[in-house]
């Protein structure tokens, strides 16, 4: 259970095959397993010793990839961070995973200069640009030997993936050696034979999806094409140009590649399967994809950061007419390979078909819990057990039905909202008495943010200055696109709000209030 193992048998099995793509770059697994190697030799010189946390703030490109492998290489672990936050969130989760090292790419130079003296943990940045000379990246593997494999194992720490927390504050979700080999292994057992693949990577690094997908293709000797930032013409040329096979597309990029001017369905002709997961999707939208893509499989997963991505999935054979006639292809399918999975009720015990509950996981995937969060870790990993916060329902076939979040996590274009983090921002504007934060319906996001505020008495506050108040607090994509304001909120018995009851008029007609 060692990630570089990846680069050892590709050494034996196909060396010259090119692993990753990333524009005019091609790097070879031989090419990829050599300068990863020496890149540890220089994170060592830096002093990062195995169990050393290293952090990443750039978009995707071949050096990064290389980066995560020199830190398994040498030991360390892989931190990326979320390049779409504010400053003040990036010196949060930096602070909190404390890497001595920083690489960062030319359009996030700026902003990495400017945390240096913010968290003091880090003492040396490393700009992955083209530039020559000391603290940039061409120039660090020039004369430098290749560092022996560490042989990272097991329960040895491989990566920090921070995620939104429902305190406020992200938190650092730790993944494995073991946790990642599992998942590319859980992933080649429920898929079609990977070795001949070429695979997208249009979803940031930062995120568990991106990372998880991967892996299998590379343990297959597939091939990564790499997409910096999402963009629909960009898309469709390199699945035309590099023949992709797989094609990862969050429904919000899946519409804007159907929609786009361009658009021709052979030029996608190469492309065998079409993951949809990660945030909500539409049927008519899936449904055109399907008319216009025939050839395209679809298949989805439902997981989270804390399972390594993964619990259940469905495949092309739960999606034809009669399924989404009976609404089976509304389904997050069955339980994937190696990972268990039941619905409990409050009590944990397990309640029959077509009965909601509580969605919870165990298997070699689920993370062994949070960093340095205890509290958290043990509330949320109990006996075992992974409790996802989802509710779903099960039925006769063990098809999982995913109905309502018992979190308040809104999933805006692919990304994850936890009302709390807008709710904190939003209180500490002076008018503001007191907000909810739901997610609505919405055509393209699949869900939007929206704001509901009570406004303190003898105080005023427009739409306007709320999401410029905002913006100056929280990422873009977590920012209101609408806010509503009231005399009062509606409370539970117990008195927190009672956030369904503000939710019913904007999912009046929808089967789930996931959308």
């Amino acid at each position: 259970m060692e990630l570089t193992q990846i680069l050892h048998r590709a050494l034996q099995r196909g060396p010259t095959r090119i692993a990753v793509v990333d524009g005019e770059q091609r790097r070879s697994y031989a090419q990829l397993q050599d300068r990863a190697a020496r890149l540890a030799t220089h994170l060592r010189a830096l002093g990062v010793q195995p169990g050393d946390r290293v952090g990443l703030l750039g978009r995707n490109c071949v050096e990064a990839i290389e980066l995560m492998f020199a830190c398994w290489w040498s030991g360390a672990v892989f931190c990326p961070q979320n390049t779409r936050w504010s400053e003040a969130e990036l010196a949060d989760a930096l602070g909190d995973c404390a890497p001595a090292v920083l690489f960062a790419d030319t359009q996030h130079e700026a902003q990495a200069r400017a945390l240096m003296p913010r968290v003091p943990c880090l003492r040396h940045l490393v700009l992955m640009d083209d530039a020559a000379g000391p603290g940039h990246y061409p120039a660090l593997l020039q004369g430098l030997q290749a560092l022996p494999d560490h042989r990272a194992h097991g329960s040895d720490l491989a990566a920090l993936i921070y995620t939104g927390g429902t305190t406020g504050r992200s938190k650092g979700v730790m993944l494995t050696h073991t946790n990642l080999v599992a998942i590319g292994a859980c992933r080649l057992a429920d898929n079609e034979p990977f070795h001949d693949s070429v695979a997208l990577l249009s979803t940031p690094i930062f995120h568990v999806a991106a990372v998880t997908r991967m892996l299998p293709h590379l343990m297959a000797g597939g091939t990564l094409v790499l997409m910096p930032q999402f963009d629909a013409a960009t898309a469709m040329a390199l699945i035309e140009r590099e023949g992709v096979t797989d094609a990862p597309l969050v429904p919000t990029m899946l519409q804007m590649i159907l929609d786009h001017p361009d658009f021709r369905p052979e030029r996608l002709r190469s492309v065998l399967r079409l993951n949809y997961g990660s945030a909500p999707s539409a049927n008519t939208l899936l449904r055109h994809a399907q008319r216009v893509l025939p050839w395209a499989g679809l298949y989805q997963y439902y997981g989270m950061t804390e399972s390594s991505a993964v619990g259940t999935m469905s495949y092309p054979r739960d999606h034809d007419e009669e399924d989404w006639a009976s609404g089976h292809a509304n389904s997050a399918g069955q339980v994937c390979a190696l990972i268990e999975m039941r619905v409990v009720d409050l009590a944990g015990k397990d309640v029959p078909p077509g009965t909601v509950g509580e969605i919870v996981l165990r298997g070699p995937t689920v993370s062994p819990g949070y960093w340095k969060r205890p509290q958290e870790t043990a509330a949320t990993f109990r006996d075992g057990w992974l409790h996802t916060g989802d509710a779903g329902k099960l039925d006769e076939g063990g098809y999982l039905y995913v109905v309502d979040r018992v979190k308040d996590m809104i999933v805006s274009g692919g990304e994850n909202v936890y009302s709390a983090e807008v709710e904190n921002a939003l209180a500490q504007h002076p008018a503001v008495s007191i907000a909810a934060v739901i997610g609505i319906p919405h055509e393209r996001w699949g869900e939007a943010v929206h704001a509901v505020i009570v406004v303190r008495p003898g105080l005023a506050v427009t739409e306007d200055e709320i999401k410029a108040h905002c913006r100056a607090l929280i990422a873009g994509y977590k920012l209101p696109k609408s806010v509503e304001f009231l005399d009062q909120l509606p409370l539970t018995p117990a008195g927190k709000i009672a956030k369904n009851k503000l939710r019913e008029k904007y999912w009046a007609g929808y089967a789930r209030r996931v959308n």
